[in-house]
């Protein structure tokens, strides 16, 4: 599988326009999608931002078009995700969210404690899922979303409890060639590479399955992905999205 190919399309599909072809240093395109809550999402948009070795594409909605000679006249040359972001802020206000967007490259790593839960486990799911999330009052509906995933869950079970486990994500666009990983652990079981071998499984489930693996994290945080290139990920580029929802 050409898991460079097949990520590079799904992210075109996110801005709209081709990410993997030079480019000019930065690219405005104007994007219907934007203006459009995906599968997967509480809110659409205003601003989804590419940068990687090719350039800049600046994906945008129909809020921004009033604004939109302000960012092209401020948006040029070659510039650090922390400029672009200092830049637009000036401009335009929002909801700002900055990450990477990884590609899977092939790995070796062999995943030895982490075992994929089955219909069964689910009472560990639900606590597990619970301390994750300690705000959540209703989980009426984790049942069936639990058995929707199925072969998705690869966990760590230690002390008796679920420590640390994977999930997957609802894909806005095609959904029937790719999946991202979703993984947390319990803060206090953290530090002992359990991400690593419950998502180096799951990357393993989802290749089985001949789908495309797919990890997105936060711009500071070291820890997932540290935890993407131990199992094979390498940086692809990195985003800034902006809502105003």
């Amino acid at each position: 599988m050409d898991y460079k190919t097949i990520t590079d399309k799904y992210y075109s599909m996110w801005v709209g326009m081709d990410i993997s072809g030079k480019r000019e240093k930065v690219e405005f395109v104007y994007c219907a999608e934007r203006d459009t809550i995906q599968p997967g999402y509480g809110n659409s948009f205003d601003l989804w931002i590419w940068s990687d070795v090719n350039g800049i594409i600046v994906s945008y909605g129909t809020r921004v078009k009033p604004v939109i000679d302000a960012l092209k006249e401020n948006l040029c040359g070659e510039l650090k995700l922390s400029e672009i972001k200092d830049i637009v802020q000036n401009i335009y206000s929002g909801k700002f969210s900055c990450g990477r967007k990884l590609v899977y490259c092939g790995s070796n790593y062999i995943s030895e404690r982490a075992h994929i839960l089955s219909k069964t486990d689910y009472d560990l799911y639900e606590k597990f899922y619970k301390k994750c999330n300690p705000k959540l009052r209703d989980v009426s509906w984790l049942r069936e979303y639990f058995d929707d995933i199925s072969g998705m869950c690869c966990g760590i079970v230690e002390d008796g409890i679920l420590v640390c486990c994977t999930d997957a994500p609802q894909m806005p666009y095609m959904n029937n060639l790719v999946q991202e990983i979703g993984i947390n652990t319990l803060t206090e079981y953290r530090g002992r590479h359990f991400a690593s071998d419950c998502a180096a499984l799951c990357v393993e489930q989802i290749t089985k399955n001949g789908k495309c693996p797919q990890w997105s994290c936060g711009i500071n945080n070291i820890a997932s992905l540290k935890t993407a290139e131990r199992v094979g990920f390498k940086t692809l580029g990195e985003y800034i999205c902006v809502t105003r929802d």
